[in-house]
């Protein structure tokens, strides 16, 4: 850890060295620290965000007696640092660590070639797969303080390479990109020479900003090459402290297993409305394949009026209150709703089914402030319920 915390401040030190070499350069905060060169060509920024999580739970007799019980806690869920931005105009970067659970990993390290004609961009390095609505948004801006069902199975950081452009005057976008499984580093070391191939592709049919008006349409796919042939699924209720309450057990003999994903997001004034669904096969050997569904529909609401900024790489954004918590104003509050379900019920594998109702009320104090309350009604079928509350103090900086 000594080593990654003395990395970052060589990085830091030497960003401002070669700020100064620039002569004219600007400091000021937006959300993070920034500096800017006088001509723009180079732009760094320095941040991070704290989590801190804490968790009751009230679970069925039955529900103990068939995954354990889920201890009530709390815990810090992301602790992150990260620095980012970009020299000579057309290339990007950024580094990433999380300190969270008393371990260092790298969440993102990657490098973008900008201003590339025809392909658009290319990136290199560890960073997220292009799928999943939800997965691609960033933590700091979801909603309920955990991803929903669909997102338990779906990819997420690997080592790869990626290409992406924006069309139509950023209406229409894709992204294409290669990948290996790789450890919480980034490393792939004496693995088996196998890839795994995504892409997304998005367009937003209405993009209104000036009025909040926003429909966006999306979808991917995924082709993976398992390193060890071997495949198997936990699945979480929507709350990182629970057990696990869904289980496929370990699968061998995996050849490969693929991946449909589609999103749907309303966005209109105050109110908003996402959706998305997962098609899931696992196709083996010498056994059956193994397939199954998952899907959510959220809706959210901002009682004092804001709306989810929409960004061109097709994400919701920051929340800023229209006016801030202490400075004469209530900040911003939301009221969300989630219903999803997961089936890994299918021939020969027992692995159950979930369906959660999720309620969330979020108060935004400023922009880079939330404290977010989540209660979860969870259905485990044919077994019993649970009631989770949880609660999470968030900060940016």
């Amino acid at each position: 850890m000594k080593k990654i915390i003395f990395l970052g401040l060589l990085l830091g030190l030497g960003i401002l060295l070669n700020a100064q070499d620039n002569k004219n350069y600007n400091v000021y905060w937006k959300n993070s620290t920034h500096i800017e060169s006088s001509d723009g060509t180079f732009k760094f920024k320095f941040g991070g965000r704290v989590q801190y999580d804490i968790a009751n739970f009230f679970e069925g007799d039955a529900i103990k007696d068939s995954v354990g019980t889920s201890k009530n806690g709390m815990e810090f869920r992301r602790v992150r640092f990260y620095s980012a931005g970009t020299v000579y105009s057309n290339i990007k970067y950024k580094l990433q660590f999380d300190f969270s659970g008393g371990t260092a990993k790298l969440n993102d390290a990657y490098i973008i070639i900008t201003k590339i004609p025809y392909i658009g961009f290319l990136q290199m390095g560890h960073f997220k797969e292009p799928i999943g609505f939800e997965e691609l948004s960033s933590s700091k801006f979801l909603t309920f303080m955990e991803r929903s069902l669909t997102s338990e199975d779906e990819p997420s950081r690997n080592t790869g390479f990626m290409i992406g452009n924006s069309l139509v005057k950023n209406r229409l976008a894709f992204r294409l990109g290669v990948f290996k499984d790789a450890d919480n580093f980034g490393n792939n070391i004496g693995k088996q020479d196998k890839y795994n191939i995504t892409g997304r592709l998005w367009g937003a049919p209405v993009y209104n900003p000036e009025n909040n008006k926003i429909v966006h349409i999306g979808a991917a796919y995924s082709y993976r090459n398992p390193q060890d042939k071997i495949y198997s699924l936990g699945v979480r209720p929507e709350a990182h402290l629970a057990q696990k309450y869904l289980k496929t057990g370990v699968f061998m003999d995996v050849d490969n297993s693929q991946f449909l994903q589609g999103e749907m997001v309303y966005v209109g004034g105050p109110f908003s409305v996402v959706a998305e669904a997962v098609y899931s096969q696992i196709n083996r050997e010498n056994y059956p394949d193994f397939t199954y569904t998952a899907y959510y529909i959220m809706a959210s609401y901002f009682l004092t009026g804001e709306s989810k900024p929409y960004k061109a790489s097709g994400k919701l954004s920051r929340i800023s209150p229209k006016k801030n918590f202490g400075n004469g104003g209530a900040g911003a509050w939301e009221l969300g709703l989630r219903w999803s379900s997961m089936d890994l019920n299918k021939v020969n594998v027992s692995g159950g089914r979930l369906d959660n109702i999720s309620f969330a009320l979020n108060w935004y104090l400023n922009p880079v402030t939330r404290i977010i309350t989540n209660y979860i009604f969870v259905n485990m079928k044919d077994v019993d319920v649970a009631h989770i509350i949880q609660m999470r103090v968030q900060i940016e900086f």
